[in-house]
């Protein structure tokens, strides 16, 4: 196996339910997300438009990195729903998915030498994470602005192991599937949604509570 495949096993063994590989540089939906800014769709969520310059390019956030490790975490889809989020109900996400992206690097570190340098993200830093999980080849961008994978649907967390090594890159996942479905936009029952793959936070019930 090559260490590519093995390091999506390793990541896998530690309990991710997806990982993929992609090169880090320029985000290709940048655009769209300095325009949903300047729509004022992130309402008072500043904290977006600080660290925008960043996020157009995920070489910036951390100098020095080449590659990433982009892994999924489902997190219930298959709960019943309720007053309480599904992703909600179990513990503090970051840190579970922190821990086990350390223990991540630690193992590239075992087999590619202490010099390897790495960082890990999960939602927490200035990256545009669906941007580097289709390039990962994790799934697409549904009109409801979430990323789908055609397995697991979009119950999960995205999370990033950035690192200072050339790693070869998956194929990016080029496919669309929703087709003409609108279910998730006709579902929302605020109309958060003002078109196809554009949220307003400032009507979603999420953001409002």
């Amino acid at each position: 196996m090559s260490f590519e495949s093995r390091l999506k096993a390793q990541a896998l063994g530690l309990g991710f339910d997806l990982a993929g590989i992609t090169t880090l540089g320029p985000a290709e939906t940048h655009a769209a997300f300095t325009a949903w800014l300047a729509a004022g769709h992130h309402g008072e969520m500043d904290y977006l438009r600080r660290g925008a310059e960043l996020r157009a390019d995920t070489t910036r956030p951390e100098p020095g990195m080449v590659s990433a490790v982009v892994v999924a975490l489902d997190y219930g889809g298959k709960q019943p729903d309720g007053p309480v989020a599904r992703y909600a109900r179990g513990a503090d996400y970051h840190r579970v998915m922190w821990d086990r992206l350390d223990e991540l690097l630690a193992w590239v570190r075992h087999e590619r030498g202490s010099e390897v340098h790495g960082r890990a993200y999960v939602d927490t830093g200035p990256i545009l994470e669906r941007d580097l999980a289709r390039r990962a080849g994790l799934g697409w961008f549904g009109k409801n602005t979430m990323l789908i994978h055609p397995a697991l649907g979009s119950f999960f967390f995205l999370g990033a192991l950035f690192l200072d090594c050339a790693l070869e890159p998956d194929a990016p996942f080029a496919d669309e599937h929703c087709g003409t479905c609108t279910r998730c936009l006709d579902a929302c029952p605020t109309e958060a949604f003002v078109a196809p793959q554009v949220l307003d936070a400032r009507r979603c019930i999420s953001y409002l509570t």
